[in-house]
C-alpha cells in the first residue's frame, strides 16, 4: 500500500491579516474531472488530473474566509460558503445561480444525493434549500454546528456540533433523534454502502474517537481510539475503506470495520479536509499551511501459491484461499492489515501489521481447504518477501535470510552475495526443505533449510527475476530482468535453450522435460526438445500441472485447459509411441487420443494402443484389437487386411477398400461398401464377384434402396422374380394402380403369394374393386365374401352367399352385427336364425331386455320379452306329446308371455307414479286403476327386476279411493305401511291411510270384477287375475285393462279342425237374449249380474251354465268343451280364434266367444290380446301398430 503524488500545490499566505492561507475545504466532482477547493476568500476549480487551475472564483466577500464547498451528485452544481453568512449554488461551469443568507458564518454544505436539497450549517442554525421551494427553510440548534452528512438514500440528515451532539433529521428538517458525544465531532460521513439492515454513520471526535452508529441513533461496536483528533473523513465509493486525517498531519486509510490500514500520507502540518476522487484510487487533501495535493494510491498484491492451492489479499484484511482444480474458495477475516501470504501444502502463513499467523487443514483430504489457526509468532517484522516451510517461515530482507520457527525463533540464517530477487520452496522432508533462490547479481542456489551452506546452480550475467527446477531436479530455468528465458541442464552444466520476451515461467509437476512461460500476453509451452507451442493469454504463467496451466491476470488466478496435443504429435513423428502416451496423460482431446492409438497398432504396440482407447472409453476399438491379437496367432494373417480394418473403423473407407483389394479379399470390400449403403462404390468390385454374390449384391441394394429410390428398389426385385417383396414396397408406397398392373401379370399356380398379398392390401386399403378382381383371380370366394361384408357391401355378399350357400353362417353373422350396430335387432334376431346361430339371437333379446328394464324403458322390455316368448314357441316340436325339451321351452314361452304382459301393464304405472298429474287419454285414471289390481293380481310372489311396489300400491291406494274403491284402497295403503315410502310421499300417504278409515269398507258395485263365465262378482284383487270360482281367466283389455265378457271355450276334440271352422263361419239366425238393452247404454248394463237367463235359448249360454255346475269344486280350470250342434249356434261375428300354429303348428288354437255382442272388441291377431275398439283406434291411428306386441295389421273395417 502505498501513494504517490499525482499533483500539488503550495498556497502561499495572502497579504492581507485577516484571511489566512489554511486550505479548510475541497471536493470532487462526482465524474471526478475537477476538483473545487476553498483557499481564503476565494474559491478555486482545478482539472483533477493535472492540477491545472480552471476557475478563479471570488463572489464571496473579500477578507472572509471560505470554510465550505460540495458538489451535487449528478454534476451539475456546487455550493459555497464562508465568513461572510453567504451560501452561493453555482453551475458546473462557475456561473452562481442561487444566493442566500445565514445570521452567522457557514460552516459546512451537503448536498443530497438522491435529489436538488441542499443543507447549509452555520454556527447557530442549519437550513434545507430545495430547486422546488420558495424560501429556504431554517432551524436552530443550539450549538455551534461543525460538520454534516446526508444518508445514501437522502432521508436523513446529520448534524455533528460542538457540544458533541449528533442531531438527526429528515429531509424536512423533522427531528428523528440525537448522538450524545463526549466532544466536539468535528467530521462525519455516512457509508455509501449500506449493510445489511441500513446505512452506518462514522463520527469523528475530537476526543480522539472515531465511531459507528445506525439510523436510530444506536451504536455499532466499539470506539476506536485515535491518539489523535480526527479532521475529515472520506469514504470510497464501494463502501469498504475510509481514509482520515486529523492533527497527526497523515492521511490513513481504514476498513469499514475499523481496522486501520495504516497511514498512507504524511505532511507537515494538519490536514483539515481529505476527499476520495470518484471512480479512480486518488486522494485530495489541503492542510493548515495551505499545501494542496492528489495522489494516487496504490494497492500491491499479496499472495501465494502452491500446487493446486492459491491464496490471496482481499479487502486489505481478508485471505481468500483457493483451489484451483475444484473452484472452491473460503475466505479467514483477519481484521487487520494483510501484508504477506505464503501456503505451503496445508499450511498458510499471513503476516499482518505485528505477528504472523500460521493456518493449518487439520483433515487429510488434498481438497479440504477448512483452515484453523494453527500457531502465531508475535512479533514484528519487516522483510521483503516470506514463504513457508512445513514447520518454518523464512523471512528475506535484502540479502539476508532468516529461519523462524513457529514458536518465534531464529533457528538458522543465511547472509548471501546479492539482494534477494525470487524465492520457492520446491518441497522436501518436513524440517528439511529445499529451496531455489535467484539473486540480484544472477546466482541461483539451491539452499536446504537444514544446511547453513547454499549450493549454486548457475551463475548468470543479469539479475534473476523468476526462477524454477524441473521434476526430476535435473534441469532449471531462470527468467532475468532483460526477459531472457534461459534452461541450464545441471548434470551437463550448460545452457540447452534459450528465449526472450518471457516474464514468468513453470514447470509442469508430473513431467520433466515440460514446461511453460509466458510474457507479451503469449503463454509458450516447450517439451524436450521441440520448439514451443504458443497461444495467447492474459496475465502470467505461476503453475502448471498436467494440462493445466495456472495464469495470474492482475489479482485474478485463472486455472486453463491446454492440451499437450503438439508435443504428443512430435513424439508419434518420431515413432516415440512410449513418451507420446506420458504426455498424453497429461490432458489431450480425444481426437488425439484416437491417433494416438491408431499409431500405437500400426507400430504394433497393442497395449498402448489399447490403453488409449480405454482413455476414451472406445468399445469397439478395445474389440477390435482383440480381434486383431488373436488374428495374429491364426494361420493366414494378413497385415494389409489388418490395416484395412482399422481404416474402416476410423472412417477411412476409400483407403481401407484399397487396401483389402491389396491384402487379396475383395468381399471384404464389398461387405464394408454393403453395411454402407455406398451401393455405386461396391459395384465398383461387381466383376471380381461370381455369379452368387452379384445376386446377393443386388438383392442387398434393392433392400436398401426401399426407404430411398423405392422404384427403384421394386424394379430390382421384380428382375429378381421376388414379386411379393416388389408388391410389399410398393404397397408402403400406395400406388395402387401399378400394384393391380403386376397382379393382373401374375399367374395363380406361381405366384399365389404376391396375388393374395395384393388381395390383401386392396382390402386394408378399402379399394373394393382392386381386391374383388384379386379375390376373383385367386378363386377364393370366402375371402371375396369377408371382404363384401368388411366392407358393407351387402348386396354383393347376399349374391355371393346366394350361389355358395356353405358360406351363408359366413354372412349371416357379420350382419347380424351390423344390424345391431344400426339398432336393427329385430333383423340382427332373424339374421342369426339365418345363421343357424339362435343362441346367439337369444342372447342378444336378453340384453337388450336386460338394458330397457335397467333404463326403465319397461314399454320396450315388454315388447323384448314377447319376442324372446315367441322365440321358445316357435322352438317347440310337439305341443301335443312333447318332450322335455319341448316341456321347457313352453313354460319359458309362458313365462316369458307373462312378465312381457307384468312389464307392459307396469310402464303404465310408472309413468303416472313418476308424473302423477299426466293425463294422455280420457280414462287415464281408471285404466291406470285396472292396471294396477291385474298387476297386483298377476305378480308371482317375488316382483321381478325393475318392478317397485311402491309405485304400484301408492297407485292403486290414490285412485282407489278417488274411484270410491274404499276397501281397496285400504288394503294399498296398509301393504304401503310396510314399504319405505319417499320422504315427499309420507304426508300424504299418512292423510290418505287415516281419511280412508273413515269410509265405507267396501267397494263401489259397479267396480266389482264379473266373471262372465259363472257369473260371480270377484273382489279387486284376485289371484293370478282369475275367477275364485271357476278359475276362468279374467280377460282384460291391454289398453284400459277394464274385464271384458269374454268367455274362452273348446271344441270337442273328435270333431276336426276343419269342419269347426266351417260350423263357426256358418251363419245361423242369430236370437237376441231377453232383457237385452238398447245399445246406447253402456254395456255393463246390458248382463243380469245375477245370473244368465234360465229360459234363454242360446245353446252356447246353456252349455256354459251345464259346465259351471260341472266346475264348481274343482281347482283346475278347463275350458267349456262345446259340440258341433253349439259350434254351429254361435254367431261369427262373436268368435275369437287366437291361432299361433305359425309359429308353432302343434299348439292348439285357442276360441273365444263375446258374451255382450254390442261391445265392440277386437283381438291381436298376433299376440291373442284383445282391446276395446274404439280405445285401440285411437292408439292405432298414432302408432299404427298393435300397442302391446307392435304387430302392424289392419282391422275389419280399415
Amino acid at each position: 500500500m502505498r501513494a504517490q503524488v499525482l499533483w500539488n500545490e503550495d498556497i502561499p499566505p495572502p497579504d492581507s491579516p485577516d484571511v489566512t492561507n489554511t486550505i479548510w475545504s475541497m471536493a470532487f466532482k462526482p465524474d471526478g474531472s475537477e476538483v473545487v477547493i476553498a483557499i481564503g476568500d476565494r474559491v478555486f476549480v482545478y482539472n483533477a488530473t493535472t492540477g491545472a487551475q480552471v476557475h478563479n472564483l471570488r463572489a464571496h466577500e473579500p477578507g472572509k474566509p471560505v470554510y465550505a464547498v460540495a458538489y451535487s451528485k449528478d454534476s451539475k452544481r456546487f455550493a459555497t460558503g464562508g465568513a461572510d453568512n453567504v451560501v452561493i449554488i453555482w453551475t458546473s461551469k462557475a456561473e452562481g445561480v442561487v444566493k442566500y443568507q445565514h445570521s452567522t458564518s457557514i460552516q459546512y454544505l451537503s448536498f443530497n444525493p438522491v435529489n436538488y436539497q441542499l443543507a447549509s450549517l452555520s454556527c447557530t442554525d442549519f437550513g434545507i434549500w430545495a430547486r422546488d421551494q420558495d424560501k429556504v427553510l431554517k432551524f436552530t440548534i443550539t450549538s455551534k454546528g461543525l460538520c454534516c452528512s446526508w444518508n445514501p438514500d437522502g432521508t436523513i440528515l446529520a448534524i455533528g456540533m460542538m457540544n458533541g451532539s449528533v442531531l438527526l433529521r429528515d429531509s424536512l428538517g423533522n427531528p428523528k433523534s440525537e448522538i450524545a458525544r463526549n466532544a466536539p465531532v468535528w467530521c462525519l460521513d455516512w457509508n455509501p454502502a449500506k449493510s445489511e439492515l441500513e446505512a452506518q454513520l462514522l463520527i469523528g471526535c475530537w476526543d480522539e474517537t472515531i465511531s459507528i452508529w445506525d439510523a436510530e441513533g444506536k451504536q455499532i461496536g466499539v470506539e476506536k481510539n485515535l491518539g489523535f483528533d480526527p479532521c475529515s473523513i472520506s469514504f470510497y465509493s464501494n463502501g469498504e475503506f475510509f481514509v482520515l486525517s486529523g492533527s497527526d498531519k497523515k492521511v490513513s486509510m481504514w476498513t469499514r470495520e475499523l481496522v486501520c490500514l495504516g497511514a498512507i500520507i504524511t505532511q507537515k502540518d494538519w490536514i483539515w479536509t481529505v476527499r476520495i476522487r470518484p471512480k479512480t484510487n486518488c486522494i485530495g487533501l489541503g492542510s493548515n499551511d495551505g499545501h494542496i495535493a492528489v495522489y494516487q494510491a496504490g494497492f500491491s498484491i499479496v499472495h501465494g501459491m502452491h500446487e493446486e492451492r492459491y491464496a490471496y489479499r482481499e479487502l486489505m484484511t481478508n485471505v481468500i484461499i483457493q483451489h484451483l482444480v475444484t473452484e472452491q474458495k473460503v475466505k479467514i477475516k483477519c481484521r487487520d492489515l494483510v501484508k504477506k501470504i505464503s501456503i505451503y501444502k496445508e499450511r498458510l502463513a499471513v503476516q499482518v501489521t505485528d505477528r504472523i499467523i500460521i493456518y493449518a487443514v487439520q483433515s487429510e483430504d488434498e481438497q479440504d481447504l477448512r483452515y484453523k489457526t494453527y500457531k502465531k509468532i508475535n512479533q514484528k517484522i519487516d522483510c521483503n518477501m516470506m514463504v513457508l516451510a512445513f514447520n518454518h517461515v523464512i523471512i528475506c530482507c535484502d540479502n539476508r535470510m532468516q529461519l523462524y520457527n513457529f514458536n518465534g525463533d531464529v533457528d538458522r540464517e543465511w547472509n548471501l552475495e546479492a539482494s534477494i530477487k525470487y524465492i520457492k520452496v520446491i518441497g522436501g522432508m518436513p524440517g528439511k526443505e529445499g529451496m531455489i533462490v535467484g539473486l540480484k547479481n544472477g546466482l541461483v542456489l539451491k539452499i536446504f533449510i537444514d544446511n547453513p551452506f547454499p549450493i549454486i546452480l548457475m551463475k548468470h550475467i543479469f539479475p534473476i527475476k523468476c526462477v524454477d527446477i524441473s521434476l526430476y531436479k535435473q534441469k532449471i530455468s531462470i527468467v532475468d530482468e532483460k526477459s531472457n528465458l534461459i534452461i541450464f541442464d545441471l548434470k551437463k552444466q550448460e545452457m540447452v535453450f534459450k528465449d526472450s520476451n518471457a516474464v514468468t515461467v513453470a514447470y509442469n509437476s508430473e513431467m520433466e522435460d515440460l514446461l511453460a512461460y509466458s510474457g507479451n500476453g503469449i503463454i509458450s509451452i516447450r517439451t524436450e526438445s521441440f520448439p514451443p507451442s504458443t497461444q495467447n493469454l492474459l496475465g502470467c504463467v505461476v503453475g502448471f500441472k498436467g494440462s493445466k496451466i495456472f495464469a495470474l491476470h492482475y489479482i485474478t488466478m485463472n486455472s486453463i485447459d491446454v492440451p499437450q496435443s503438439a508435443a504428443m504429435y512430435k513424439y508419434l513423428e518420431q515413432k516415440n509411441c512410449e513418451m507420446a502416451y506420458k504426455i498424453a496423460c497429461l490432458g489431450v482431446t480425444e481426437n488425439d487420443w484416437m491417433s494416438l492409438a491408431i499409431e500405437c497398432i500400426q507400430n504394433h504396440n497393442f497395449t498402448l494402443a489399447r490403453k488409449s482407447f480405454m482413455r476414451n472409453k472406445n468399445i469397439r476399438f478395445l474389440e477390435l484389437i482383440n480381434k486383431i491379437e488373436v488374428d495374429r496367432r491364426s494361420p493366414g494373417y494378413n497385415d494389409l487386411i489388418m490395416m484395412g480394418e482399422v481404416s474402416a473403423y476410423q472412417g477411412k473407407f476409400s483407403e481401407a477398400a484399397a487396401l483389402f483389394e491389396k491384402g487379396g479379399d475383395v468381399m471384404r470390400a464389398v461387405d464394408m461398401y454393403r453395411e454402407l449403403k455406398q451401393w455405386d462404390k461396391a459395384e465398383n468390385f461387381i466383376k471380381k464377384l461370381d455369379k452368387d454374390g452379384q445376386r446377393k449384391l443386388l438383392l442387398d441394394k434393392a433392400k436398401d434402396s426401399e426407404n430411398s429410390e423405392w422404384e427403384v428398389s421394386a424394379r430390382l426385385f421384380i428382375n429378381l422374380g421376388d414379386y411379393k417383396k416388389a408388391l410389399t414396397i410398393i404397397g408402403q408406397h400406395n400406388d395402387q394402380n401399378w400394384m393391380i398392373e403386376i397382379c393382373r401379370q401374375l399367374s395363380k399356380v406361381d405366384n399365389p403369394d404376391a396375388i393374395q398379398y395384393c388381395a390383401n392390401y386392396f382390402r386394408q386399403t378399402g379399394n373394393h374393386g382392386f381386391a374383388k378382381e384379386a379375390y376373383l383371380k385367386l378363386g377364393d370366394l370366402k375371402a371375396l365374401l369377408n371382404l363384401h361384408v368388411e366392407l358393407e357391401k351387402w348386396e354383393d355378399a347376399f349374391r355371393v352367399a346366394k350361389q355358395n350357400p356353405e358360406l351363408k353362417a359366413v354372412l349371416y353373422i357379420p350382419y347380424a352385427e351390423w344390424l345391431i350396430s344400426k339398432d336393427k335387432f329385430e333383423e340382427a334376431k332373424e339374421a342369426y336364425k339365418e345363421a343357424n346361430n339362435l343362441a346367439q339371437g337369444l342372447r342378444l333379446m336378453k340384453k337388450l331386455t336386460t338394458n330397457a328394464i335397467s333404463e326403465k324403458r319397461f314399454k320396450d322390455a315388454a315388447s323384448f320379452f314377447w319376442k324372446l316368448a315367441l322365440e321358445h314357441l316357435s322352438l317347440i316340436k310337439d305341443c301335443m306329446t312333447p318332450t322335455s325339451e319341448d316341456a321347457e321351452h313352453f313354460s319359458q314361452y309362458e313365462n316369458l308371455k307373462s312378465q312381457s304382459e307384468i312389464y307392459y301393464a307396469y310402464s303404465k304405472i310408472h309413468i303416472y307414479a313418476e308424473l302423477p298429474f299426466l293425463l294422455p287419454t280420457p280414462n287415464y285414471e281408471e285404466s291406470i286403476f285396472y292396471g294396477c289390481r291385474f298387476l297386483l293380481n298377476s305378480l308371482p310372489g317375488k316382483s321381478p327386476a325393475g318392478i317397485n311396489k311402491l309405485y304400484v300400491y301408492y297407485s292403486l291406494g290414490r285412485l282407489a279411493t278417488k274411484l270410491g274403491a274404499y276397501q281397496t284402497a285400504r288394503v294399498a295403503y296398509e301393504k304401503l305401511q310396510g314399504l319405505k315410502v319417499p320422504l315427499e310421499w309420507q304426508e300424504e300417504v299418512e292423510l290418505s291411510a287415516l281419511s280412508i278409515k273413515s269410509k265405507p269398507a267396501q267397494d263401489k258395485e259397479e267396480l266389482f270384477t264379473i266373471c262372465y263365465r259363472c257369473m260371480n262378482t270377484n273382489p279387486s284383487l284376485t289371484p293370478n287375475d282369475s275367477c275364485n270360482y271357476c278359475r276362468h281367466p279374467i280377460i282384460r283389455s291391454f289398453l284400459s285393462f277394464q274385464p271384458l265378457p269374454l268367455v274362452e271355450f273348446e271344441p270337442n276334440s273328435s270333431i276336426p279342425s276343419k269342419k269347426v271352422l266351417q260350423l263357426l263361419n256358418s251363419e245361423i239366425p242369430y236370437s237376441m237374449p231377453k232383457g237385452k238393452k238398447s245399445k246406447d247404454n253402456e254395456w255393463q248394463e246390458s248382463l243380469n249380474v245375477e245370473a244368465y237367463d234360465q229360459d234363454t235359448d242360446d245353446i252356447f249360454v246353456q252349455k256354459v251354465m251345464e259346465w259351471v255346475e260341472l266346475q264348481v269344486g274343482q281347482e283346475d280350470y278347463q275350458p267349456v268343451i262345446v259340440d258341433e250342434t253349439c259350434l254351429g249356434a254361435i254367431p261369427p261375428q262373436e268368435v275369437f280364434i287366437f291361432d299361433m300354429t305359425s309359429k308353432c303348428p302343434s299348439l292348439p288354437k285357442r276360441y273365444f266367444r263375446l258374451m255382450i255382442p254390442e261391445l265392440d272388441v277386437i283381438m291381436c291377431k298376433e299376440c291373442g290380446h284383445f282391446f276395446i275398439q274404439d280405445e285401440y283406434d285411437v292408439v292405432y291411428l298414432e302408432m299404427e301398430c298393435c300397442p302391446f306386441c307392435l304387430f302392424k295389421d289392419k282391422t275389419d273395417d280399415e
